[in-house]
């Protein structure tokens, strides 16, 4: 689409690439491919590093606060004990606790352990 005033849409682009992929002639350069797809990479990192969201922020806190207390109490705990232990946000359920906790321990820093019917959370040592 080299020297054309004609608007080139993504669809265009995206067509002209199966096109080239399929080894049928193409309107378009090899440069402008790689223009092209380096400019839709660099519009989904952007998108990426903005995921920051409330709720990723607040879990954050929520992490915090867990590993405060775990490291407070020093032994395996309940989740209800956890959350008795530092005053976690009004409003925080167990099953939030108990999210958080999920989290941590794919995280390796907790670990888990049942102890007859009672769900015990430590610091892995």
């Amino acid at each position: 689409m080299a020297n054309s005033n004609v608007k080139v849409t993504q669809k265009d682009y995206f067509n002209g690439l199966i096109a080239y992929l399929n080894g049928e002639d193409t309107n378009f350069t090899n440069e402008e491919f790689v223009e092209f797809l380096e400019g839709r990479i660099a519009v989904l990192n952007k998108k990426s590093a903005n995921r920051k969201t409330k709720v990723n922020e607040a879990d954050e806190e929520l992490k915090s606060l867990t590993l405060e207390a775990l490291t407070i109490l020093g032994a395996p705990s309940t989740v209800t004990e956890i959350m008795n232990k530092v005053d976690f946000p009004v409003g925080t359920s167990n099953q939030k606790v108990s999210a958080i906790l999920r989290k941590l321990i794919a995280e390796g820093v907790v670990d888990k352990t049942k102890d007859k019917k009672s769900t015990l959370f430590s610091l892995v040592a």
